[in-house]
């Protein structure tokens, strides 16, 4: 073999080592997002296998709250409900709708997330979601929100319509500042649509894309099974020239 076919080799060795550990390094975050949705999921099928306690008085803490089912008294603040805008339903576009609750006998307030409606195209406005008056008692899950949102800039995208509050992002630690309310970190989600509701209550499963980032994983997986394959044939034939 002369050196310029052991150049060759080398070069080739370091280029498909990089694209192995790299196409690893993307299999394995597949991966693990995948048993993360599924602990979820079974952490989420446990604890609503449970009965609802009180809210807890302490929220700060809200990873270890998550899903926790509960249930809770308290009457909705009406004027700062909004619809969160770019909600999918069996692939037609909505609304979920969320409502502050000030629980009784205290200053906790929470947000409420009250379910889903659709967003009708062809009317000028939105259309208002009517909010249940007086003492409620609700029942539902503690969910906590993505702690990573998304914008185009640095204000929160609002828009008012007639009857509505229409937001693009969900961020709480804002909507405090905003509505001048000290908001909990975490939102209930009911579990059944309260009486007299229009407003789907069907929440998608922690696990819902669980096969597709094992398929991206194993796809990455498989690709780095394939970089070294063809290193080793390239390499094999380069060696008898």
């Amino acid at each position: 073999m002369n050196r310029r076919n052991i150049s060759f080799i080398v070069i080739g060795l370091l280029i498909t080592t990089l694209c192995v550990v790299t196409c690893v390094r993307l299999g394995n975050w597949q991966y693990v997002k995948a048993q993360i949705k599924q602990q979820y999921q079974a952490q989420l099928d446990q604890r609503l296998s449970a009965s609802p306690v009180p809210l807890p008085k302490a929220l700060d803490q809200a990873e270890s709250l998550r899903y926790l089912r509960v249930k809770v008294q308290g009457e909705y603040l009406a004027p700062a409900q909004f619809l969160l805008d770019n909600q999918v339903y069996q692939d037609r576009a909505g609304y979920h709708v969320y409502t502050p609750l000030r629980v009784a006998g205290s200053e906790q307030v929470i947000l409420v997330n009250r379910g889903w409606t659709v967003k009708d195209f062809s009317a000028a406005n939105v259309s208002p979601v009517p909010v249940p008056q007086g003492p409620q008692t609700i029942e539902g899950y503690l969910w906590v929100p993505p702690s990573k949102t998304y914008r185009l800039n640095n204000q929160a995208q609002l828009t008012q319509e007639a009857g509505a509050t229409v937001r693009e992002l969900l961020d709480i630690a804002q909507l405090s500042q905003q509505l001048s309310i000290p908001l909990a970190p975490v939102v209930i989600r009911l579990i059944e649509a309260q009486a007299g509701s229009h407003l789907i209550v069907d929440w998608p499963r922690p696990d819902d894309r669980i096969v597709t980032h094992l398929g991206y994983a194993y796809q990455w997986y498989g690709f780095a099974v394939a970089a070294i394959l063809i290193f080793l044939v390239v390499a094999w034939r380069r060696s008898w020239k």
